[in-house]
């Protein structure tokens, strides 16, 4: 909140580190050269928490999805339908689908995160 208050300062504080950072081009590298611990145990916290990031990108986009799927049936379900030989089985084929849809996502999720957990 305070960056967007103070645009300039960010702007001029962000200038002044590439400046320095331009006036000591391979202080980082020797930086991590001889904090090696410190560097992987940082490096390990920063993928884990890119994939934590990620995977709730995807809860995200699969709750979405899920939303989308449920409106679809219950428009099915609040239609006026006389025709109920044609409507049940487009609702029996839209609950299938999202069930089936919704067994591959976690299937998938649970994937993921077992393969990211061996780091």
């Amino acid at each position: 909140m305070w960056r967007a208050l103070h645009p300039d300062h960010v702007k001029v504080h962000a200038q002044r580190n590439r400046a320095w950072v331009k006036a000591h081009p391979k202080y980082w590298r020797r930086y991590r050269r001889n904090h090696a611990a410190y560097y992987r145990q940082d490096l390990l916290r920063r993928r884990r928490a890119y994939k934590a990031m990620r995977s709730s990108a995807n809860e995200i986009a699969i709750a979405e999805i899920s939303r989308r799927k449920l409106k679809a049936l219950e428009a099915l379900q609040d239609q006026d339908s006389s025709a109920n030989e044609t409507s049940i089985p487009r609702r029996i084929e839209l609950v299938v689908d999202y069930l089936v849809w919704r067994a591959r996502s976690a299937n998938e999720i649970a994937m993921a995160a077992e393969a990211g957990g061996g780091e």
